[in-house]
């Protein structure tokens, strides 16, 4: 859970930007700024004008490399990230694919959930999240991605001058995991629905995935596709159904729920 910590503090302050700051230089443009944490990677994007394309790369750039975690702001932020987790303990839904994820890989950190355990949250300090962003934010692992009505040439510009000084560190690789399987059951007191996930092993990105992405598209997008139709619509047996396949680096699943 540390990745999605830092992804928090980020926000708390840079060497050059306070907390308000941060905020307030995106806003003053009319732009939105925000991040989120997934299995494989933490992304912090900003949408606005595109003429302020490169302003943003430079904020960015800011906000990844320079944060200054300011040691009374963790502890305010740790008490909202737990927050966050009692929230997530009590959604059947995220409940369901923790168990389904824990099935999937067992230990593998593709198991883990993003959130954390409490005990990691509880236990997290300054210096730790320090090291873990000089450890693993580096020029091998970071992508700079602009899309809109932006000259190119200008883009590379503001990004090599931006993040050209980040260390360039060593490409972070996970060993692929080994599809495990198997049934798990939660009770919930209090909770009125049943969320079920059923999945199966699909071959990393570099794989031969392509057709379990269109199984998953023709079998569960939308509210004509086959589940939604057949579950719903035609049989009343629930009220949501969809299949995806999620794929990563080191990994794949099927996945309906």
């Amino acid at each position: 859970g540390i990745s999605h910590v830092v992804e928090h503090m980020a926000f708390k302050g840079t060497a050059l930007r306070d907390c308000q700051r941060i905020n307030l230089d995106a806003e003053s443009l009319g732009a939105q700024v925000n991040a989120h944490t997934d299995k494989d990677h933490s992304a912090f994007h900003i949408v606005g004008l595109a003429r302020d394309a490169e302003a943003f790369v430079h904020l960015l750039a800011d906000i990844v490399q320079h944060g200054s975690f300011p040691a009374d702001e963790l502890e305010r932020e740790r008490q909202v990230i737990l927050h966050e987790y009692v929230e997530d303990e009590d959604d059947a839904l995220s409940v369901a694919f923790r168990l389904f994820d824990k099935l999937s890989y067992g230990s593998h950190p593709l198991a883990q959930p993003v959130i954390g355990q409490r005990r990691h949250i509880e236990r997290f300090t300054r210096d730790e999240l320090r090291a873990y962003v000089q450890r693993q934010y580096s020029a091998s692992n970071t992508v700079v991605a602009v899309a809109g009505d932006v000259d190119p040439e200008a883009i590379v510009r503001a990004a090599e001058a931006a993040f050209g000084a980040m260390p360039r560190g060593s490409e972070n690789q996970v060993a692929a995991p080994a599809w495990l399987g198997g049934l798990r059951t939660r009770a919930l007191a209090g909770c009125p629905q049943t969320h079920v996930v059923l999945g199966f092993p699909l071959p990393a990105l570099s794989g031969a995935h392509q057709a379990g992405v269109v199984a998953a598209a023709l079998l569960g997008e939308g509210m004509s596709a086959p589940l939604m139709d057949q579950l719903r619509e035609r049989r009343g047996l629930v009220y949501y159904a969809a299949c995806s396949a999620d794929l990563v680096d080191s990994g794949g699943q099927f996945v309906i729920e």
